[in-house]
């Protein structure tokens, strides 16, 4: 039954979900859409889905290593080779050969992975700039930085990497 009070009494969290989403809308009303339409309106489509494709496929050793996890072997090595095709016959992972192959994409990340090994989800949790999401999500977060090959970019290439690093990931930011 719907209530008009304001109140959800299965959202443990409410204040804090509330206070992170209004930041979210905020940050996204004033920062975030007015950057990317702006991205959008100057980026050639050509540039924008290697950009695209890029990210992607940076994100294909997580998902790798995430299918390898949950047991998924015969995913895992179709995203191995997703991303080795990509990496070496899709210049750098601008080009999404595997795509053109029909060798399909996969969504893994490390909060499915802990599912997976059942850790319970937990309550319903918004996080800042990320958004929806849940306790096991938010450590699954920190599972896929540490499998995001920028990462170590970040740590190990010192002021020079952290910067490429940062920039990178304010482009795939305003590119998703």
């Amino acid at each position: 039954c719907a209530s008009t009070q304001g109140s959800n009494s299965n959202d443990d969290w409410q204040g804090w979900n509330h206070g992170a989403q209004a930041f979210n809308d905020t940050v996204d009303k004033n920062v975030l859409k007015p950057v990317a339409k702006g991205y959008d309106a100057i980026t050639p489509k050509i540039v924008d889905e290697g950009i695209t494709n890029f990210f992607s496929n940076l994100n294909d050793v997580g998902v790798t290593v995430n299918d390898l996890l949950q047991l998924k072997f015969l995913q895992g090595g179709m995203d191995l080779s997703r991303f080795i095709i990509n990496t070496t016959a899709g210049v750098g992972g601008f080009i999404d050969v595997a795509k053109m192959v029909d060798l399909p994409k996969h969504n893994e990340d490390f909060g499915q992975t802990l599912g997976f090994w059942g850790v319970p989800a937990g309550p319903y949790l918004v996080l800042p700039f990320y958004g929806p999401s849940s306790p096991r999500d938010t450590v699954g977060i920190i599972g896929d930085a540490l499998l995001n090959p920028l990462t170590y970019v970040s740590v190990f290439g010192g002021w020079i990497g952290g910067a490429a690093s940062g920039g990178a990931r304010a482009v795939d930011a305003v590119d998703t």
